[in-house]
């Protein structure tokens, strides 16, 4: 069991299960991961032992805590797992996850419009520890930015148009009282048949597609045609 403050600051963190056990761990840190990558590669140590110790500093709890009935390979293969995490994957893996990260930073999200509305407004604000306020606190150093920027260029920085924010599950509304395009029929079958008398159009018109059987109704208004 751990408390919320582990949450709060271990944003990343893990659930991985083998059966019965269950254990919550974070990645290491690029520090970290550059010296277990260093002792592995010297091959001073056998790599089940990094990898071990590797478990037993991310999980998160007290790893000495844990049953002595616990198989072995769980440790390795969850320190395998988080080297792989912190660093070990291939180039695909690399390409993905910086996707996936460079979208929770997208360019129309309101919540990082602000953010960067203040560190633009005041260059020392640290952009992360913003995350630590809480939305009022927030919306008022915005409000704060926003006034700074107004004045401070003279009123060339344009403030947001509160009209127009919108959020990711938000779905752009279907125009309004819109228009279906009239079609005149009896002109199109002027223009088709330009030959015919109205009566002769009208049959026409109910004929079949090509290769089609016909039905014995527009069979009988052929034969009426043709008898004149």
């Amino acid at each position: 069991m751990f408390d919320i403050d582990t949450l709060v600051n271990s944003p990343y963190l893990y659930r991985t299960e083998f059966d019965d056990w269950k254990f919550i761990w974070r990645p290491l840190t690029m520090k970290e991961y550059r010296i277990f990558f260093a002792l592995r590669a010297t091959g001073g140590v056998h790599p089940y032992v990094i990898y071990k110790q590797v478990f037993e500093r991310c999980f998160i709890g007290d790893s000495t805590m844990l049953s002595n009935n616990m198989p072995m390979f769980i440790p390795i293969t969850l320190g395998m797992l988080i080297m792989h995490v912190s660093g070990d994957s291939n180039r695909e893996t690399l390409v993905y996850d910086i996707g996936v990260t460079r979208a929770s930073y997208a360019n129309d999200d309101i919540y990082e419009i602000i953010k960067r509305t203040i560190c633009l407004a005041f260059p020392n604000e640290d952009f992360f520890a913003l995350e630590k306020l809480n939305r009022y606190e927030l919306f008022d150093k915005f409000a704060a930015a926003e006034a700074y920027l107004v004045w401070s260029t003279a009123n060339k920085y344009e403030p947001i148009d509160l009209s127009k924010i919108t959020f990711g599950d938000e779905q752009v509304a279907a125009p309004q009282n819109e228009q279906m395009e009239f079609i005149n029929f009896e002109q199109e079958n002027q223009q088709m048949y330009p030959s015919l008398s109205i009566e002769e159009r009208s049959a026409a018109s109910s004929l079949p597609p090509q290769n089609s059987k016909i039905t014995s109704e527009q069979a009988r208004k052929l034969d009426n045609l043709r008898r004149g």
